[in-house]
């Protein structure tokens, strides 16, 4: 305020009452512009109050008597005074030089299933060494996209290793399920397809965001994990990432229904999306068919849960629809694009990027990844 009367004692054509009237309309205008308003909001209302300041003291100034040599210089007065008060509020408003939180609509999601951040000969030691080469990749493209989401699945992690050694920075808040007897038991049909090591999933909320992240508990022994998010409106949504061995048998639908079920028939959830490996080759997408039971069984889950697969387009090096992307509010998926195989880290999984259409707050000092 002191740098206000200075300037604008300044002005050599206003008289005192003009002034006062001036300081007065940049009063209300910095009340109003150190709110924490949307632009959309605060610029007109600023605009408004631009001119009604001007006017105020153009007229003003003539009613108590402005000399007349110096009537004709009002436009160059008003002009200045616009200047001016764009000048203090930059000055004098923190709000506009270190803003808060901005309104953006989206929320950038990634999947892949990367095939380990493990060395695979180290793959079965209580503290494995991490693939520093696929590691480097993945933490590159975190770096060049900066996705909010990030899922991803066949991490090979084990309680050994650190999350601020996958994702450095505090940048992401990180929820994992690394494979144990828990999440992937053996299947009494079929003992000897059980891996002890290996899978393992990843979901990875970027902390910037204001969207309270909080896992959803569950005792299901499947390699699915489910995340719960509050939008700014207070609606909640869930996103869910699953890795399914393909030779899993009828015991691993079950737990999967079991955990989505209750998640996603709950009035608690507006929006829910799937996103994993589901290893479901003999699904055709295009008709909804399958000829294999197993799969059948996984068709007819999500058919019972109103989800909508969102990708027909092959997803492995091998041609086949392997990753999946299931939403039962498919009209808020947007920008879905299905990288090449290695085209950005070392898997035969192709990368998957989408959108998810949310009106969500982010602070802008914090939207670059640091690694």
């Amino acid at each position: 305020m002191p740098l206000m009367v200075l300037v604008s004692v300044k002005c050599k054509y206003l008289r005192q009452e003009s002034i006062v009237i001036y300081l007065r309309r940049m009063s209300v205008i910095n009340v109003f512009s150190s709110c924490f308003l949307p632009a959309k909001v605060l610029a007109p209302l600023l605009l408004l109050i631009f001119g009604y300041t001007v006017f105020s003291v153009s007229t003003n100034s003539i009613r108590h008597g402005l000399a007349r040599k110096n009537r004709m210089q009002l436009p160059r007065l008003s002009y200045k005074l616009v200047s001016l008060t764009l000048f203090l509020i930059i000055v004098s408003n923190t709000s506009l030089l270190n803003p808060g939180p901005s309104d953006l609509n989206g929320i950038s999601c990634v999947f892949q299933n990367v095939q380990g951040f493990i060395t695979p000969n180290t793959l079965s030691k209580p503290s494995p060494d991490l693939n520093l080469t696929k590691l480097s990749e993945f933490q590159a493209f975190v770096f060049e996209k900066n996705p909010d989401l990030i899922f991803l699945n066949e991490t090979w992690l084990k309680p050994s290793i650190n999350n601020n050694e996958i994702l450095p920075g505090n940048t992401y808040k990180i929820f994992r399920k690394d494979r144990c007897l828990d999440t992937h038991p053996q299947d009494p049909n079929n003992p000897g397809k059980y891996k002890l090591n290996g899978g393992g999933v990843l979901l990875a909320v970027k902390n910037s965001l204001s969207l309270s992240p909080r896992l959803i508990k569950s005792q299901r022994k499947a390699e699915v994990l489910s995340v719960e998010l509050t939008l700014p409106n207070k609606k909640k949504i869930s996103v869910s990432t699953a890795y399914r061995v393909g030779t899993l048998g009828l015991f691993n639908v079950q737990e999967i229904r079991s955990h989505l079920s209750t998640i996603m028939r709950s009035p608690k959830y507006k929006q829910n999306y799937l996103v994993g490996d589901f290893n479901l080759q003999t699904i055709n997408w295009v008709n909804n068919q399958a000829t294999d039971n197993i799969h059948r069984s996984f068709l007819n889950l999500f058919h019972d849960l109103g989800l909508s697969q969102q990708i027909e387009v092959p997803t492995h090096r091998s041609g086949n629809t392997l990753d999946i992307l299931l939403t039962d509010t498919p009209q808020t998926i947007e920008n879905l694009k299905i990288s090449s195989p290695g085209e950005w880290i070392c898997s035969d999984h192709c990368l998957i990027s989408f959108a998810i259409k949310a009106k969500i707050k982010r602070c802008k000092n914090s939207q670059k990844v640091n690694l």
